[in-house]
């Protein structure tokens, strides 16, 4: 006499939540591929040749001049 033994079911995963961990896996794979333009090095300004000139008329000798908004918080 041969007997049938049920097998244990898994339970089924949802097309959609199927869909949505391949579209996350590719993703991911296609952002792990990404290169940047730059090489990594910090570029370094050239001190001989100033982006932005001095205000000369805001430096006085024994004066401290800071601009500051008091009425923003926390400042106030």
């Amino acid at each position: 006499m041969i007997t049938h033994t049920a097998k244990t079911q898994r339970p089924r995963v949802p097309v959609s939540t199927l869909l949505v961990g391949v579209f996350l896996v590719l993703a991911l794979l296609l952002a792990a591929c990404g290169s940047t333009s730059s090489t990594g090095a910090v570029p370094t300004p050239n001190p001989k040749t100033p982006t932005v000139t001095r205000p000369n008329d805001l430096i006085t000798s024994g004066t401290l001049t800071v601009g500051s908004d008091t009425t923003y918080p926390p400042q106030e």
